[in-house]
């Protein structure tokens, strides 16, 4: 029967000789496959944080911001706030301090019964669609001071049309140390898709000197150059976010 042939057959024979190459092959890609596969896996380890790291993040970030605080002012925050909080909070990486910052005001905010009303749930979703660098900017609108921004304009001498060469120039980015503040712009542009901020369409700072740093700058002065050689007229709006 069946099991009397196979008993027959040289297996390990048959295994040694022809089947242990191509075996020993798929041992090496599988392992090979492993390794290209933990490595591309290795980033979750830096962006996701565990509990037990959250817990003791927040533990001392709402010590620091509650220790003025007089004990019967102080409550658990509401689910609502405090479930998205740490859903998000599980996918911030070490670098990503603006933001975590950002969800410890909102929790020491909605934990001080005097401040609560002004904790909304809404306000975690807001914080998880902005990125470390947007948060960064954000942090720079608690000063009292102006926020100047730029955009420069290519247009036709005959008046008759022209583009927007430079849109939302500013040098928040740089302030912030953002990582990326070349997109300054697109980050501007997503904080007010927010309500955070706005750049009203007629809008600008009169005082003496504020635009002057941009309007100097070698990223405008270059674009300036390139717009008259292509013999178009070179005007800049100047404009600001608040």
């Amino acid at each position: 029967d069946l099991k009397e042939i196979a008993k027959a057959l040289p297996i390990k024979q048959i295994y040694k000789d022809g089947l242990q190459p191509a075996v020993k092959q798929v041992g090496i890609s599988l392992e090979t496959t492993a390794k290209v596969v933990n490595a591309a896996l290795a980033p979750a380890r830096i962006f996701v944080w565990g509990f037990e790291k959250i817990e003791q993040h927040l533990a001392e970030e709402l010590n620091k911001r509650l220790k003025d605080t007089p004990p019967e002012f102080v409550d658990a925050p509401p689910p609502e706030i405090m479930g998205p909080t740490i859903q998000s909070l599980l996918f911030t990486s070490d670098k990503s301090a603006s933001l975590r910052d950002m969800y410890a005001n909102l929790l020491a905010t909605a934990m001080d019964s005097r401040t609560a009303h002004d904790a909304h749930p809404a306000f975690a979703k807001i914080i998880g669609e902005l990125s470390p660098d947007e948060a960064k900017i954000v942090a720079l609108f608690t000063r009292l001071r102006a926020f100047p921004i730029i955009t420069v304009r290519a247009e036709m001498k005959d008046g008759k049309g022209g583009v927007d060469a430079l849109s939302h120039f500013s040098l928040l980015g740089y302030e912030a140390d953002c990582g990326f503040p070349e997109s300054t712009p697109n980050y501007l542009d997503n904080i007010c898709r927010l309500g955070l901020a706005e750049i009203p369409a007629i809008f600008q700072y009169t005082s003496p000197g504020v635009y002057t740093e941009l309007e100097n700058h070698p990223t405008v002065l270059a674009l300036k150059e390139e717009v008259e050689k292509a013999d178009s007229a070179f005007r800049v709006q100047r404009q600001g976010l608040r």
